[in-house]
């Protein structure tokens, strides 16, 4: 069975990525700063609700660990993961879930939250 993107999903990334290019045309400092996280995101795959937060650390260019999760592998993840789902975005000891909080949070971190009011 393939994979099919929902029209919500494809207007998030479409306001992500209209976001991001209004807030690194403004240059935005705090992606350059250097000592931010070191992110994971850990995902199914193949990528259905992580794809706007890789989305945006690419826009960013801020380097992240791509993980994908294979079916086999999510018997063993599960039981560490918060509520017990994917994505999970890990940085600085924490682990944020579902996929809203993670683009929410990222959008802010990023700079780019006051253009996504969502």
């Amino acid at each position: 069975m393939k994979p099919t993107l929902s029209l919500l999903t494809v207007l998030t990334v479409l306001i992500v990525c209209k976001a991001f290019a209004e807030a690194t045309s403004e240059g935005n400092s705090e992606l350059d700063d250097r000592n931010s996280p070191k992110y994971k995101l850990i995902f199914f795959y193949p990528q259905t609700r992580a794809e706007a937060a890789r989305m945006m650390f690419k826009l960013a260019d801020v380097p992240f660990e791509d993980i994908r999760i294979f079916e086999d592998e999510w018997v063993e993840l599960k039981p560490t993961t918060p509520f017990g789902q994917l994505p999970v975005l890990e940085f600085d000891g924490h682990k944020l879930a579902q996929s809203f909080a993670i683009n929410r949070y990222l959008a802010r971190k990023f700079g780019t939250f006051d253009y996504i009011n969502f």
